[in-house]
């Protein structure tokens, strides 16, 4: 096992981890949506994580390019969480901007599933692997 794998398993673990324990909190106080929304953040992190490593080991562009298109699903999940989160549990920002945010990664997602391999990249023609 490479240091990238143990570190990439070791991130999304962690993530796993502080995911199950504010979810755990928030089914004991239901009233706190804070806990619910880190949870949330969390756990697409830890599947951010495991999308890339798993695309470390991607073999062509088609595959590298679909797996990306997925990670970036789980980016999208997780920039409309953590802004929530702000909104929840710091009780900053205004909502109209919170609504912004959430409509305009919501686009992006389409817009993801829409054009080329993915939202960034209009083509991949060829991968090189690099030696870590």
């Amino acid at each position: 096992m490479s240091w990238v794998t143990f570190i990439w398993s070791m991130t999304a673990g962690i993530c796993l981890t502080l995911g199950a324990v504010h979810f755990l909190v928030w089914t004991r106080q239901r009233d706190q949506w804070a806990n619910l929304v880190f949870s949330f953040t969390a756990a697409a992190a830890a599947g951010y994580a495991v999308l890339d490593m798993v695309a470390l080991h991607a073999r062509t562009p088609a595959e590298y390019g679909e797996l990306w298109r997925w990670a970036l699903s789980l980016g999208m999940l997780e920039g409309v969480s953590i802004a929530w989160f702000i909104h929840l549990y710091l009780r900053a920002g205004r909502l109209w901007l919170l609504w912004l945010i959430c409509g305009l990664r919501a686009l992006m997602l389409v817009l993801n599933f829409v054009h080329g391999p993915n939202f960034y990249f209009r083509e991949i023609t060829s991968l090189q692997p690099m030696p870590l």
